[in-house]
């Protein structure tokens, strides 16, 4: 029995377009996730700049309050008197310095947020050594939650000063340093800036993905 060529083309037609229509399938899938990996890291990135760029006039105000608060402890009395600088300076301008400090944190709350989302969100996709950028991010934003609990202290007037936990409270504001805050700051915002561009080459294959050691 002959079998013409028009034969075995209408019988390899179909698996040849089954094969056709996956390679597509697969193919638009590879670039939707690409699409979506790309969109995720330039919101990181975005949310990012937001939080550090609204960081500045909270941490001018965390560096005049902790002059203020050197300035209020009694060089002239024998001993440790530093939390009695603290005391000082709450009693005199705590309340006025949190009031301040707070209303400087206001914009900072919804990128804070959004960026600790999206960092979360990050999890679902495969970007080799994503826990460092997460934990790059959580030590970025806790530097907003530490300014915050500055600021509570500091409007904290009327408490028994002799209290332990209260102790340990002005021990914290005294140790605060809007230098030190800077650093981490601007520490985490290259790494996970640098993240980014490495997440970025290895989804358009500009080069291998190499994770800082």
């Amino acid at each position: 029995m002959s079998i013409t060529w028009l034969e075995i083309i209408q019988t390899i037609a179909p698996t040849a377009t089954a094969v056709i229509a996956y390679s597509a399938l697969k193919s638009w899938k590879n670039q939707d996730r690409a699409k979506r990996e790309a969109e995720f890291l330039s919101d990181l990135v975005d949310a990012t700049h937001e939080v550090v760029g609204g960081m500045l006039p909270p941490l001018t105000i965390v560096r005049m309050a902790k002059i203020g608060i050197e300035s209020h402890v009694p060089t002239w009395k024998d001993g440790d008197q530093t939390i009695n600088g603290v005391i000082a300076y709450i009693e005199n301008a705590g309340t006025d310095t949190s009031a301040r400090l707070r209303k400087a944190l206001e914009p900072v709350w919804a990128p804070t947020a959004r960026l600790r989302a999206l960092a979360a969100k990050g999890q679902i996709f495969s970007f080799p050594e994503y826990k460092k950028c997460h934990n790059a991010v959580d030590t970025l934003t806790s530097q907003v939650d530490k300014i915050n609990a500055f600021a509570f202290i500091l409007g904290q007037k009327n408490l028994n000063w002799e209290n332990d936990l209260i102790t340990k409270n002005l021990e914290a504001a005294w140790a605060i340093d809007s230098d030190n805050i800077s650093s981490i700051i601007e520490d985490s915002n290259i790494f996970i800036i640098e993240y980014t561009q490495k997440a970025y080459a290895k989804i358009y294959g500009q080069r291998e993905y190499q994770q800082k050691s």
